[in-house]
């Protein structure tokens, strides 16, 4: 049920984002294209008043044509005269900024009998860089003799003049920043509870196990000891002792890496064989897979196998790998080891022919007391804590580990080791 109600809660949230997103989109549409007009009607009124100036310093009584907008960033207004430069110049600039426009504007007098501009020059561009500068005016000899302007920066000015939308936008983004943000952590938040509470049953599991076995055998020494020879004894204190032993073990394994942080990783670096622990491994492994009918292989390859690192943490993330490659199997195993040099640093490769990890679990298989879930199945003890040690105790030795899984397939960790300094 409360499930179902965040389910219920994210998704009107979402769509309620996703309206309003919607809505600020069309309106900073409508008001982009609102500055647009205005602007255009500024220029072309700009540019109608120099041309009616010039036909009355020209005493040019001919129907005059208005200014029009030929594209995007150009409009130009067709003119039977060629006025001074300089007086062009004036008259261009005075009209411009009578409408409030002071934005880097190229200008140009195209003469269609010589076939180019006589007149050109920028308007309030000293602001603009030489990349800016270059010419942008274009040629319309269909409209004849003209006076064409150019816009290079339009739409920054356009954007300018809806700032307030813009800033709105800018706030509503932020709003869905923190919107997923949020829906993050809760469900990482679900999935950290979810993988406690595996851990929890797991561990229970774990445990519950060699409990029961020292209470039957503690019960079986309560009886009269006229009934129990000295063997038997000997056999129910020996369970008790083994028992005990296991759950201490295991109790310490917990505690020791669930309390595993940076500061607590005492590393202890010298120069060593790796090759010599992938062999130790190999050889406490071995008589283990030959008894399930299984193969275990070495493909030791690399030249360069003299690595920098603690030999202590080395053997334990090797023999650890080489465990899981054994365990998680349902046929029988078949596993190989190779090492082989990249770069500066020793390869050594894990391959399995066992049940294989999907995509999205690959990712996860490396955080603390993650367990790939198996259902009620508990065929394989551990608490998850296996694969979080060796990535912690790789990373704190400069080392790195990747996975190449495909469920039902198999799977391949790859250790990457720097090599030592010698």
């Amino acid at each position: 049920m409360i499930k179902r109600s965040i389910v219920v809660i994210i998704l009107i949230a979402v769509i309620s984002l996703g309206l309003i997103t919607a809505g600020q989109v069309y309106w900073i549409r409508q008001a982009y294209q609102l500055q647009e007009r205005v602007f255009e009607s500024k220029v072309t009124t700009a540019l109608t008043d120099v041309a009616t100036k010039i036909h009355l310093i020209e005493n040019d009584k001919s129907l005059l044509t208005p200014a029009k907008r030929i594209n995007d960033a150009h409009f130009l207004v067709v003119i039977n005269h060629t006025p001074d430069s300089f007086l062009l110049r004036t008259l261009l600039e005075k009209e411009l900024l009578l409408e409030g426009l002071q934005e880097p504007v190229e200008f140009g007098l195209y003469d269609c009998f010589t076939g180019k501009f006589e007149s050109q020059g920028w308007l309030f561009a000293d602001s603009l860089n030489k990349e800016i500068l270059k010419s942008g005016l274009q040629v319309y000899p269909e409209e004849g003799h003209y006076l064409s302007l150019y816009f290079p920066q339009k739409n920054v000015y356009l954007l300018k003049r809806i700032d307030f939308w813009m800033y709105s936008t800018g706030i509503i983004f932020l709003i869905f920043v923190f919107f997923a943000y949020t829906i993050g952590v809760l469900f990482r938040e679900k999935r950290l509870g979810s993988i406690r509470n595996d851990f929890v049953n797991n561990m229970t599991h774990e445990l519950k196990t060699p409990l029961a076995t020292i209470q039957l055998s503690a019960e079986v020494l309560k009886q009269d000891n006229t009934r129990l020879d000295q063997d038997r004894m000997n056999t129910y204190i020996g369970i008790i002792e083994t028992e005990t032993q296991r759950l201490k073990d295991q109790l310490e394994k917990v505690l020791q890496l669930s309390s595993l942080t940076p500061r607590k990783r005492n590393i202890r670096w010298e120069d060593f064989n790796v090759h010599g622990i992938i062999q130790d491994a190999y050889n406490a492994n071995l008589e283990r897979v030959s008894d399930s009918g299984g193969v275990l292989k070495l493909d030791l390859k690399a030249t360069q196998c003299i690595i920098h690192a603690d030999r202590v943490h080395i053997s334990n993330i090797i023999y650890n790998l080489m465990d899981n490659a054994i365990k998680y199997t349902d046929k029988i195993p078949e596993i190989e080891v190779s090492t082989y040099n990249y770069k500066r640093c020793i390869r050594i490769d894990f391959k399995d022919n066992g049940i294989g990890i999907n995509r999205r679990q690959q990712r996860l298989i490396f955080d603390r007391f993650y367990r790939v879930p198996t259902g009620n199945i508990h065929d394989v003890k551990g608490f998850g804590l296996g694969l979080f040690y060796v990535k912690t105790m790789l990373k704190a030795q400069k080392g790195k580990i990747f996975v190449k899984s495909e469920l039902g397939k198999g799977s391949v960790f790859t250790l990457e080791l720097p090599l030592g300094k010698n």
